[in-house]
């Protein structure tokens, strides 16, 4: 059972990310820095949701993993990184402290 509900949030996690990097490079109606808040902020409580079931840490390495992939994407499509290498490098540093 808990599996299954890791796996859902995950692909929740996974399903953020992705709109997260399309919408960063996308027309939007609001506000770009509204837009990013509400990312964050449904991105934390996943997170939270997930570390009832792995753990703090766990739950955390996660996200990082597949916030990184969803932008990942965009080197290899040929898009600029607006700066996100570094984001990505402090990410991975942190999580690996």
């Amino acid at each position: 059972m808990a599996q299954s509900e890791v796996a859902r949030i995950r692909a929740q996690i996974e399903a953020e990310c992705e709109g997260f990097r399309r919408g960063l490079h996308g027309y939007a109606i609001t506000a770009k820095h509204q837009f990013i808040q509400a990312r964050y902020e449904r991105l934390g409580q996943l997170q939270e949701d997930l570390a009832r079931y792995v753990g703090e840490h766990e739950a955390m390495q996660q996200v990082v993993a597949l916030y990184v992939r969803a932008f990942d994407g965009d080197e290899k499509r040929g898009r600029e990184s607006d700066g996100r290498e570094g984001v990505k490098k402090v990410m991975y540093e942190y999580i690996n402290e």
